[in-house]
């Protein structure tokens, strides 16, 4: 059988490679004069805050945005009883994942935030509506948000944008003080953390998806009114509509006509996501070799079928009400930051929190599905946290190297952020699948091959996720190849000399045009 496409010979040539270390390059940056500042290759419409290792183009040309920035200046001093002479400042202050953001600083001293969406920002709409509604529902429980001064949903305005504008937080980023703060100082934030979160957790929902405002959604579009259960919140404005998560979006699902909330149990919800995934393998899908490169070797780098997967879901279906927990609070419709990550926290000099940024793509979903550590605080794949065992620095910790004491205080942070959460232990159902198919459906019916050879498979694409993850860490890149413009050059070299390393590795003829065509780190057709 043919090996294929395969990175194991290389990886202990990486472990031979001295731990990168955090630096800070120098850009030599040329004095060049900027364009116009209505010319669309201004910095204001185009990303300008890194680099993509691979497909740069198009990523680039997905943030690329030319509003009217004249336009803009009315609406952000409108909103604040400015007149919009009286700006003085207009900078680019961040581009994220899914907004560039501006800062308008006033005459009198006043600093506005506005915030616009990439044109690649999914869902549009609705997004904006939903992301407005939660910040505004939230501030009422009395969670530090920033205060919403102006909105619009519809990219048909004198801006030609949405946008949303909003009071500047005061305080620094938590991403920005984490490193120099003391273990007493890192625990009480992340307590603070996880008290906003018993606030979120105790708020009670009649469905499950995404908030809007009752006047914001289209006429026809199923939603449910929030129910007002105390006399001092006035939830009277709001209402559970349809869902803004990304993946009820991506490649056009929003039009297959699928169940989009609000989903009223458990069962309706599970059963809506297998659906919505039938209907979309069943109008786009076609026989396709897997995504990721290096899973081509898992499937003998053979076309992938989707009826397989129409089967496996219909199958899904049989059992999904099933898996409905039987424990009625683990059911309930809770809500959570999607992305409680440092730099959406902002704190005081004295440690308080006083803002919580970015909350689009907020949903409501059963505890059980939101019962997790948070991303920027899990600590993935460390044997020590995974099984909550008290974080310590080696014995030796005082005789290591600086690049190894500068390792190891990272892991012990880490697994200091970790300490503090709780998960539940996951649900064994791919491992019990026997049992629930035989009690519950007849009809559905896998062996004790079929099941080990599924486990089998999924070990294997872990160890290739495991691969491809230890390569984008020693080049400093994220899972879509972004790094900071500083540090492109280098990890553009080290890809480079990588591939001569790997090519030099490979066995065959074979395995060498395979490396070539499929790295994963140069431009390549993205097959979705």
């Amino acid at each position: 059988m043919r090996r294929g496409f395969s990175i194991r010979p290389v990886l202990c040539y990486l472990r031979r490679v001295e731990r990168a270390q955090k630096y800070t390059t120098h850009q030599h940056q040329h004095r060049e004069e900027l364009p116009n500042v209505k010319d669309a290759r201004h910095p204001f419409y185009n990303y300008t805050s890194g680099r993509w290792l691979y497909n740069e183009h198009l990523r680039l040309s997905e943030r690329h945005l030319h509003f009217n920035l004249d336009a803009l200046h009315l609406a952000i001093a409108k909103s604040v009883n400015q007149h919009h002479a009286d700006i003085v400042r207009f900078t680019k202050l961040a581009e994220g994942g899914s907004y560039r953001v501006f800062e308008a600083a006033f005459r009198d001293g006043l600093r506005v935030i506005a915030r616009l969406p990439y044109p690649c920002t999914i869902p549009r709409n609705y997004g904006i509506s939903s992301e407005v509604a939660t910040m505004e529902f939230l501030r009422l429980h009395g969670l530090p948000i920033p205060k919403i001064f102006n909105w619009s949903s519809s990219a048909s305005n004198e801006v030609g944008s949405e946008y949303i504008i909003i009071e500047r937080t005061p305080g620094k980023e938590l991403e920005d003080t984490w490193y120099t703060m003391t273990l007493r100082e890192r625990m009480a934030v992340i307590e603070k953390i996880v008290n906003i979160e018993k606030i979120l957790f105790d708020i009670r929902f009649p469905a499950s998806r995404s908030l809007f405002f009752k006047d914001s959604l289209d006429a026809g579009v199923k939603s449910v009114d929030i129910p007002k259960y105390d006399d001092e919140t006035d939830v009277s404005g709001f209402c559970i509509g349809p869902s803004t998560d990304y993946l009820w979006w991506y490649q056009n699902r929003h039009e297959l006509g699928a169940n989009y909330g609000p989903w009223m149990d458990t069962e309706e919800l599970l059963r809506a996501v297998g659906e919505r995934e039938l209907l979309w393998l069943r109008r786009f899908g076609k026989p396709r070799y897997p995504r990721e490169p290096l899973y081509r070797e898992v499937y003998n780098n053979q076309v992938v079928d989707p009826q397989v997967q129409i089967n496996h879901l219909l199958n899904y279906l049989k059992i999904a009400p099933h898996l409905v927990p039987q424990a009625e609070e683990l059911n309930v419709p809770t809500i959570r930051h999607p992305d409680l990550s440092p730099n959406n926290i902002f704190i005081s000099n004295s440690g308080d929190i006083t803002g919580i940024l970015d909350w689009q793509n907020t949903t409501i979903i059963p505890l059980f599905l939101q019962a997790k550590i948070p991303k920027h605080f899990q600590n993935y794949g460390d044997d020590d946290s995974e099984n909550f065992r008290r974080p310590r620095l080696p014995e030796d910790f005082g005789a290591l190297s600086e690049s190894d004491k500068e390792y190891e205080m990272e892991l012990y942070r880490r697994r200091q952020s970790c300490e503090t959460s709780f998960t539940p232990p996951p649900a064994n159902h791919r491992k019990n699948w026997t049992e629930l198919s035989s009690a519950h459906d007849p009809e559905v019916h896998y062996s004790t091959e079929d099941s080990q050879s599924c486990l089998s498979r999924e070990a294997q694409q872990k160890e290739a996720d495991a691969q491809i993850q230890q390569i984008r860490e020693y080049l400093g890149i994220d899972i879509e190849g972004w790094i900071p413009s500083g540090e492109f050059e280098e990890a553009r070299k080290k890809a480079r000399d990588l591939k001569i390393r790997m090519l030099e590795e490979a066995d065959t003829e074979e395995e060498r045009w395979e490396l070539d065509v499929f790295w994963p780190f140069q431009d390549h057709e993205e097959i979705d």
